[in-house]
């Protein structure tokens, strides 16, 4: 029988991020290497992202990029929604009628758009950086779905009656103990950051 890896969130983020931010791939993609020397911060954040959606249920999709067959895979590998429990290829292919092989190369692809969305989430974010109309926006009043929060924060903010992002408190929210922690206010705080590109 296969020998069952479990994953928690942590798990999952190191996992990427050592498959993502390596010598190897840096060769591959050498505007990565550039990225992340230039704004760490930044560029890990997507991966950040990414997660939060990787684990949000209510996502079939993650990211356009990953068709629901390729989110599936992706989840049932890492243990999403089975108690952090992996499960092999070949067991993910009988689910979705395909080979292990197929699974394994459709995990690889998802594991190289990752990096191109990365990358390509970056430079946009960089693009705009320096853009007179882009900072603009730190003057208007932005709602908070311009953040690009997951459902689940956005659900939260709504409850709380918070409809634009000067509305936003963040440690007021921590204080609720309302959903509110470390995790999601640093969703949001992202969110924000990458809006007025503080």
């Amino acid at each position: 029988g296969d020998i069952m890896k479990k994953y928690n969130e942590r798990d999952v983020y190191n996992h990427l991020y050592i498959k993502i931010f390596n010598d190897e791939v840096y060769e591959r993609f050498p505007d990565l290497g550039k990225y992340i020397k230039e704004d760490y911060f930044m560029v890990t954040g997507f991966l950040e992202d990414f997660l939060i959606d990787l684990y949000d249920d209510s996502k079939s999709v993650i990211r356009p990029f990953l068709d629901e067959r390729t989110t599936y895979a992706y989840r049932m590998h890492y243990g999403v929604g089975n108690f952090g429990f992996s499960v092999s290829n070949s067991f993910i292919g009988k689910e979705l009628s395909l080979t292990g092989e197929r699974i394994g190369q459709l995990l690889s692809f998802a594991d190289n758009s990752i990096i191109n969305m990365i990358i390509s989430e970056y430079k946009l974010y960089k693009d705009n950086k320096n853009n007179p109309d882009y900072v603009d926006i730190r003057n208007a009043t932005i709602l908070i779905e311009e953040l690009g929060l997951s459902r689940e924060v956005y659900n939260k903010l709504k409850r709380q009656g918070i409809n634009t992002v000067d509305e936003i408190d963040l440690d007021y929210l921590k204080s609720l103990h309302n959903g509110f922690g470390e995790r999601t206010c640093d969703a949001i705080d992202k969110g924000i950051s990458r809006i007025r590109n503080k």
